[in-house]
């Protein structure tokens, strides 16, 4: 390792390294703790560090180390915590780390680390947190993944994964954080996820998963993300959703290219912080930036049961079918921000009280760029009149000092 200036005080000569920056030891003067995160240190970790036989912390994160993973760390069998993320190594994982029978904590994220997922580890009985995203990792999810009884949080996102997600991590009855994101997972979301009764986070986007969105999701009452855009879902989002009363954030836009139509799904009295509808299932406006054409899937009037969701603050139908007119119950909506209606077939007045008892700043009934103004009221943007496909939009009910 590259010793920066900061380590003047690691003398050999000591008899004890206890005194040494970044060191803790027992009371019989051995390494318990090896803490060099963020300092900068270069090089590569010497299989020397197998000499520390009682270390129990080893955190080495941010930093530019290189290399592989030595081997010999599984001779630490004292270890608790491991931490090497956002460094350079690369290389497989060592299945030896699976003799690490204490560790509970397993950082190894933001590194290059290639080959496919040791099931040695999932052989761990006291890990609670494992974080190998943003890798290269290869090759499927271990289906032990399930013995894992105390993981909380298993972060398996930006890698290239491939293959089902296992049925038996639903046995993981701990589980708050799940991030399987970005990967080339395939298949159906498991029924049995419904069994994470804490789950809280389930990050799914970006993969090649289809089928229909389980309606077991429902029993994961405490979810507050759930995100599982980009991928080949069919079907609407299921009403159970309904029953996660935190839920914060839902995104789940598809992939495919061909014209659905489908029953207006829709989650009522959720505190849904962002809402949006396109191609029959919830988008985000991110999508935009990766290019998914909305493809008017959703039809037909829109709901009256929209309306209680009382936290909504964003809210986009754009591209669309929707036919009817604009509820005079959206002025109900007080937390409502940003309102997209552009590209659709409504027909009727605006509703006059709209912004009046809200914190609209946005306003969208066309399919052209909004007009941005600077006045005293609260909306900043709206674009009323002829849409971008020839189709004329609702007209104002009267003026108001919004608009």
């Amino acid at each position: 390792m590259h010793r920066p200036t900061f380590f003047r005080n690691w003398n050999s000569s000591n008899k004890y390294p206890c005194h040494w920056k970044g060191v803790t030891c027992h009371p019989d003067h051995t390494v318990r703790t090896l803490d060099l995160s963020h300092f900068q240190v270069s090089g590569t970790v010497s299989s020397a560090i197998s000499g520390l036989h009682n270390l129990e912390q080893l955190y080495l994160s941010d930093n530019s180390l290189s290399g592989t993973i030595p081997p010999e760390l599984g001779n630490c069998t004292e270890l608790e915590s491991l931490d090497l993320s956002d460094n350079n190594f690369h290389g497989q994982i060592p299945e030896q780390l699976g003799s690490l029978k204490k560790l509970s904590s397993l950082w190894l994220y933001n590194n290059s680390l290639n080959g496919s997922i040791p099931h040695s580890i999932f052989e761990l009985p006291l890990l609670e947190a494992i974080y190998l995203s943003t890798n290269s990792l290869t090759g499927e999810i271990p289906s032990n993944v399930g013995n894992l009884t105390q993981l909380s949080i298993l972060w398996l996102g930006e890698n290239s994964l491939v293959g089902e997600i296992p049925s038996s991590i639903a046995n993981c009855g701990h589980l708050s954080e799940l991030h399987l994101n970005d990967n080339q997972l395939v298949g159906e979301l498991p029924e049995s996820l419904g069994r994470l009764s804490k789950l809280a986070t389930l990050y799914v986007t970006s993969n090649k998963l289809e089928g229909h969105i389980p309606k077991s999701l429902g029993n994961c009452t405490k979810l507050i993300n759930l995100e599982l855009s980009a991928n080949y879902f069919s079907g609407a989002i299921p009403w159970e959703l309904g029953n996660c009363s935190s839920l914060a954030m839902l995104s789940a836009t598809t992939k495919s290219a061909h014209r659905e139509h489908t029953v207006f799904p829709w989650i009522t009295a959720t505190p849904l912080r962002t809402l949006f509808e396109s191609k029959s299932l919830v988008r985000a406006y991110t999508c935009t930036t990766w290019k998914l054409q909305p493809f008017g899937g959703v039809e037909g009037p829109i709901p009256p049961q929209l309306f209680e969701a009382k936290w909504l603050q964003k809210l986009s139908l754009f591209n669309n079918s929707l036919t009817g007119s604009i509820s005079p119950e959206v002025c109900n909506l007080r937390h409502l921000q940003e309102l997209g209606l552009a590209d659709n077939e409504l027909s009727g007045a605006i509703p006059g009280r709209l912004g009046a008892k809200s914190n609209l700043t946005g306003l969208d009934l066309t399919g052209k760029p909004p007009e941005r103004y600077n006045t005293s009221g609260t909306l900043l943007f709206r674009a009323i009149g002829a849409s971008s496909n020839g189709r004329q939009s609702v007209g104002r009910e009267h003026s108001s000092r919004y608009w």
